[in-house]
């Protein structure tokens, strides 16, 4: 009897083993292919492996299949080697991440300002990104740079803001905490990141990447095409990322990484605690930045997180420390994010359910929830369409995403926010409570006020053939205009081609993801830019 009740035991063990390893195959096969470019996973509660795998191709041309053992560029993920480089330097007394930068770089422009290190961490010291500004990676992309010359490009643009009164991303200030840590260790960033953190770690598969070196294992990049093929990724000098983006590493070796800090292998709990802790800006508002992670949550419970974007390459990784419980999924192509996998992963793992079962809706019943909606504590409204049987969700200004019904009254987005309506006791739609993965609802109620259908036009091939072209609009980030049929089309890399509704002449829209498209109203000939209009922001890309 007893080893019948062992037996029995076992086999419920090996069942549910098996079963969370199908759902986490599920997950990483419903974002990537198995016959396209790759990615690589892994799953670690504690200090044991319960996921990982890969999925694709490593090398495509090859027919190489991906492994875990794979390596990948990890992109912007290199901030936390170097956010973790700085306060080595700072236990060390080496530096001081209070101190303001013009201590260590004594010829840096301060402009009257006071920039500090700490806010070169958090992205908060207003200097210009330099990955923003406009031509700047058309021209330099292939271009070696030293450290010297790669700040000369950025030091002398105005600031966008006074230190510490804003948060905006910032590649920038990455490069010059590179350019710190080579000061007051007398070491180059490389050396120093791969002689006190990769080797002292046993990461024996994380670089500083070089395009001419010989790396094995190392996965082709790639990036996504017009007519949704992939092509092999541009081109670009590895100098350029620098201390902001040009590490490589695994799955495997990332976990390695995280295990380290959150063992408190390389930094002490007290600067652990600086890390993880959201910046105050001068204003008291509280960002969602520490130094080199983002501060979120999943299910209510709070997540260490940063995800990389290179060329040829995206990454993403999440620490749950609640759970012990860490995530990292990177990709070979900038066709397709592993963010939502990597969330949804990190969920599961945690025991927060994310997951959903689509049921059908019709038409007719999407229709009650159709208007606008007065967010609570809030001037913003969020705006309820139905197009061809699909209910899309924007918030004024911004993007316009769809959202798929799993219960009455219940829909999610992809992102696995949650919208519930509510009812009035004669069954109309009152109100919504939109929950994110942080487990707080924000009530919007229900508005008399007209949806306003923008008018749609006819425009010629003549007009339409003036805007074909590649544009740029961010370094890694282009966005293919053509024309299929009567229809302007455009496909920004990473994502899907979408169709474009033509409003004039120069003025076309998506309205399922709130974007909006202008060329010069004088344009004449061959069109040189054009603005991208979306979620409040306005920039422009130029043609490449």
């Amino acid at each position: 009897m007893k080893s019948t009740l062992v037996t029995l035991i076992f086999t419920l063990l090996a069942f549910t083993q098996l079963s969370a390893q199908t759902q986490y195959d599920d997950i990483l096969q419903e974002y990537f292919n198995v016959d396209g470019n790759g990615a690589a996973a892994i799953v670690t509660k504690g200090d044991k492996v319960i996921y990982q795998s890969a999925i694709g191709k490593a090398n495509l041309e090859l027919d190489v299949d991906m492994t875990p053992e794979h390596i990948f560029r990890i992109g912007s993920i290199t901030k936390q080697f170097t956010s973790t480089a700085i306060m080595m330097l700072h236990e060390q007394g080496k530096l001081n991440v209070r101190y303001a930068i013009t201590d260590y770089l004594t010829d840096y422009p301060m402009n009257d300002q006071l920039i500090s290190v700490e806010h070169l961490l958090t992205h908060t010291s207003g200097i210009q990104s330099y990955t923003d500004m406009p031509g700047f990676m058309e021209k330099e992309v292939r271009m070696d740079l030293t450290v010297s010359e790669l700040i000369d490009v950025f030091k002398n643009e105005p600031m966008n803001f006074d230190p510490g009164s804003d948060w905006r991303y910032n590649n920038s200030g990455y490069i010059l905490l590179g350019a710190i840590i080579e000061k007051v260790s007398g070491e180059t960033y490389e050396d120093y990141i791969e002689t006190h953190i990769f080797d002292a770690l046993g990461m024996h598969s994380s670089y500083y990447d070089h395009n001419e070196e010989i790396v094995e294992l190392r996965a082709t990049g790639y990036q996504p095409a017009e007519g949704g093929s992939i092509v092999n990724s541009d081109y670009i000098s590895m100098t350029l990322p620098y201390a902001a983006g040009s590490l490589m590493s695994t799955v495997g070796d990332l976990n390695k990484w995280n295990q380290a800090i959150m063992h408190g292998e390389l930094i002490s709990k007290e600067s652990m605690n600086r890390v993880f802790t959201p910046y105050v800006l001068n204003d008291d508002k509280v960002t969602d930045y520490g130094y080199g992670w983002s501060i979120s949550m999943i299910g209510g419970k709070p997540s260490y997180e940063h995800g990389g974007g290179i060329f040829g390459f995206l990454s993403m990784g999440i620490y749950v420390p609640e759970e012990d419980v860490y995530v990292a999924v990177l990709s070979n192509c900038t066709c397709q994010s592993p963010d939502q996998a990597a969330l949804r992963m990190a969920a599961l793992a945690s025991g927060v359910s994310m997951e959903f079962e689509d049921i059908e809706v019709s038409e007719a019943a999407l229709q009650e929830y159709v208007g606008v909606y007065d967010i609570d504590d809030s001037d913003d409204k969020r705006v309820f369409t139905v197009t061809d049987g699909k209910i899309y969700s924007q918030r004024a200004g911004g993007q316009v995403f769809q959202v798929f019904p799993y219960d009455k009254d219940k829909f999610y987005y992809e992102s696995r926010t949650t919208v519930a309506f509510d009812r009035d006791d004669a069954g109309v739609v009152v109100g919504q409570t939109v929950t994110g993965s942080s487990g707080k609802g924000i009530y919007a109620i229900r508005t008399d006020e007209e949806i306003v259908v923008a008018e749609i036009v006819e425009v010629s091939k003549a007009v339409l053939s003036n805007y074909i072209g590649n544009y740029q609009l961010m370094e890694g980030f282009d966005i293919e205009i053509s024309v299929v049929g009567e229809d302007l089309v455009a496909q920004a890399t990473g994502q899907s081609a979408i169709t474009l509704v033509p409003h004039s002449d120069y003025k076309f829209v998506f309205t399922p993801a709130g974007i909006a498209i202008e060329f010069p109203e004088d344009n004449k000939g061959e069109a040189q830019e054009f603005l991208l209009i979306q979620g409040g922001q306005r920039l422009t890309a130029k043609r490449k």
